[in-house]
């Protein structure tokens, strides 16, 4: 690997490099002091994510994912 087209062959696609660097942090606030930090370790983008967890929370809880 002396050059930069040796890494080609590693070079990762934004899916992989979500997943990589943690997934999506989400933050669950249940309106009581109490607040869950949570990372969805999956190929959702933030979007899905947090939509996917309000499905969950209904209103119980508050949900927002970045």
């Amino acid at each position: 690997m002396k050059n930069l087209s040796s890494f080609e062959a590693f070079k990762l696609n934004k899916v992989q490099m979500s997943v990589v660097k943690g997934g999506v942090q989400c933050t669950i606030d249940f309106g009581d002091g109490d607040i869950l930090l949570t990372k969805v370790h999956s190929d959702l983008d933030a979007a899905a994510a947090e939509k996917a967890l309000k499905e969950s929370y209904q209103d119980i809880a508050s949900v927002s994912c970045s």
